[in-house]
């Protein structure tokens, strides 16, 4: 058995034990919110925690949405809005239904679009298996050059974008596909892992996640503030103390009767309208800067070195497809479709020249 010596000779070290040390030290070395991430991952690879996690999130989206459509309408917007026409009522409560069913529709959409690289047997791009420093013949002949000069799938050269082969998933995979620890499987032009949806955004669902957390910040924003003015007026004179709005004290006393059910239910969705819409907010412009530039969070976030030659309309229109401000109103996937298939990538280059040790290694695991 190999050990190793500490403290000269005074601890024998096994190699079970010196894995977790280093572990340790890794940790330390670790920020807040990189621990909290790999936290996460380790979690949500166990399918029961994974399960929880789904449901418990799931279940609290569609809880949301669905009451806070019923009581904006029924209480909220004809109380706060009393002194308005019965038509400006009406057209606010138009307003509500337009957004809050648009969240949920892409919200949906956003569940059920999989932008994974599987194994399947009308994928012809896809080679299993085995790992081949120079691949087949027959692999390689689907990968061609673009008319534009740049070339997008040959792995001949270091000047080309390269594919790169997956251990884990036994396949080779298209630049800009990574693999996925939580859900097991390789994903297209991967942006990130969410675990509020419970699934990877990529090539085929980021357009619905981005329009899905424009219209959470207009629900829970625009939402959080006419419900404010709800409690405010009609919730606030009846609390004993403020810490009555404190939303775990809130559920407490509730339970016991000081706070009653009515006003918890009011003072939770305020808390969630809030917390969700400003989080939603900065999400919405964060993916709007990263898709204006061409690029992915998974990108930046790993330093891969990607260069963007195509313009900023031109990188819209890959992830919403023409007309793209149409996806604002509704979802438009059967009528304008991405201008990409997240195999091949006009206009996109690896910068191989300064790729260190650690980013290739990311890139030929991840």
């Amino acid at each position: 058995m190999i050990q190793r010596r500490l403290n000269n000779g005074e601890a024998d070290v096994l190699p079970s034990q010196a894995s977790q040390i280093s572990e340790k030290e890794g940790d330390k070395k670790m920020s807040f919110f990189t621990k909290m991430r790999k936290g996460a991952e380790k979690r949500q690879q166990n399918k029961t925690s994974r399960l929880r996690t789904l449901v418990v999130f799931r279940g609290l989206m569609l809880f949301q949405g669905s009451t806070e459509l019923y009581v904006l309408c029924r209480y909220i917007i004809p109380f706060v809005y009393q002194d308005y026409s019965p038509m400006t009522i009406y057209y606010i409560k138009v307003i509500a239904w337009f957004a809050i069913l648009n969240m949920l529709a892409n919200w949906t959409c956003v569940m059920l679009y999989d932008s994974g690289f599987l194994k399947t047997k009308d994928n012809p791009n896809i080679l299993t298996n085995q790992s081949f420093d120079t691949p087949p013949e027959h692999f390689v002949s689907r990968l061609h050059e673009q008319t534009d000069g740049h070339s997008v799938y040959s792995m001949g050269t270091s000047e080309d974008v390269p594919w790169r082969y997956c251990e884990k998933c036994q396949l080779w995979c298209p630049f800009r596909c990574h693999h996925c620890t939580v859900c097991q499987k390789c994903i297209l032009k991967k942006d990130h892992h969410c675990y509020l949806v419970g699934n990877c955004i990529g090539l085929k669902n980021q357009r619905y996640f981005i329009i899905m957390m424009f219209y959470v910040g207009i629900v829970g924003l625009g939402g959080g503030y006419i419900t404010l003015q709800y409690v405010k007026q009609l919730v606030w004179p009846g609390l004993e103390t403020w810490t009555d709005t404190v939303l775990p004290l809130t559920v407490w006393r509730s339970l016991f009767g000081n706070v009653k059910i009515w006003h918890c239910f009011l003072i939770f969705h305020l808390h969630i309208e809030f917390i969700f819409g400003f989080l939603a907010v900065v999400y919405f412009l964060l993916q709007m800067m990263m898709i204006s530039e061409g690029k992915t969070l998974y990108e930046v976030q790993k330093n891969v070195p990607v260069r963007i030659l195509t313009s900023m309309n031109k990188n819209i229109k890959s992830v919403f497809g023409d007309f793209w401000a149409f996806n604002f109103l509704f979802p438009m996937t059967l009528i304008f479709r991405q201008t990409e298939d997240g195999v091949q990538w006009s206009g996109v280059k690896l910068l191989n020249k300064s790729i260190d040790s650690k980013t290739m290694n990311h890139l030929r695991v991840k």
